[in-house]
Formats: C-alpha cells, sequence, structure tokens
C-alpha cells in the first residue's frame, strides 16, 4: 500500500530536512523573525510573526499551488508536513 500525505509528510520533515533545517521551532521562529522585520518595513507598522504563523502561512502557499494543480502530490504532502511542524511547535510551547 502506497505511503499517505500525512504519513510521508510527517516523516520527510522528522528526518532529513531536520538534520538540514534543525528543529521546526528554531528554524521557524529564524524565519518568523525575518519576516517580522520584512512585514513591519513594507507596512509601515510593527508586525509580529511567531513561529507557528510561519507554518500556517507556508500551508496557505501550497494551498495557493494546489489551487492551480489540485493532483500534485508534493503540495499535499507539504502540507502534512507543514502542520506536523506546527504540531511539533505547540508541543514543545516555544512560538
Amino acid at each position: 500500500m502506497a505511503e499517505g500525505y500525512i504519513e510521508e509528510g510527517t516523516r520527510v520533515v522528522r528526518g532529513n530536512r531536520e538534520g538540514v533545517y534543525g528543529r521546526p521551532d528554531q528554524n521557524f521562529r529564524t524565519i518568523a523573525a525575518m519576516w517580522s522585520a520584512w512585514l513591519s518595513v513594507r507596512c509601515r507598522h510593527e508586525i509580529t510573526l511567531d513561529a507557528a504563523d510561519v507554518g500556517h502561512l507556508m500551508i496557505l502557499m501550497k494551498e495557493a499551488r494546489i489551487a492551480n494543480s489540485p493532483l500534485h502530490r508534493d503540495s499535499h504532502v507539504d502540507i502534512a508536513g507543514y502542520l506536523d511542524c506546527v504540531d511539533t511547535i505547540h508541543k514543545l510551547g516555544k512560538e
């Protein structure tokens, strides 16, 4: 039986990607700080994102791609992976 989206997404983010990019809570906090700085300058008022926001925004990016290519498996797998990252962030209580 083929591996499902959720199983594959979880396996991918807990495997090689974590080894390359670090733990999701740490990596997503770094991304949140960078995005917050960019958005604050761009919008001319302070915007503060947290690690979980990064995961949700990445999910929305993948949803936008699915709107164009609904059967593209990679986007569905990535959504599952990003959701697993958000779950990990919440469990660690580090936003």
